[in-house]
């Protein structure tokens, strides 16, 4: 999932820019509505608010009730 994409990004790269760039690659190409959930609630943590854009993008275009509804409220944390 998400958080072992994210560990692995970490152990494989040193370059921070490297790493933001693999991950948020990654949340663009997930189909999974779990990974953009889990996407969503830690970069908030993060404070990435790019990638948090990009999350929230996913989400919002989901077909899953339950994700888009997730990005709705995290986009009146984005803004």
């Amino acid at each position: 999932g998400f958080l072992n994409m994210v560990k692995l990004v970490e152990d494989l790269f040193e370059d921070p820019f490297e790493k933001t760039y693999m991950i948020r690659d990654f949340c663009r190409r997930t189909n999974s509505k779990k990974n953009i959930r889990i996407a969503m609630e830690y970069v908030n943590a993060l404070g990435d608010l790019e990638l948090l854009r990009i999350a929230i993008q996913r989400g919002i275009t989901s077909n899953n009730v339950k994700t888009y509804e997730w990005a709705c409220v995290y986009e009146l944390v984005w803004m």
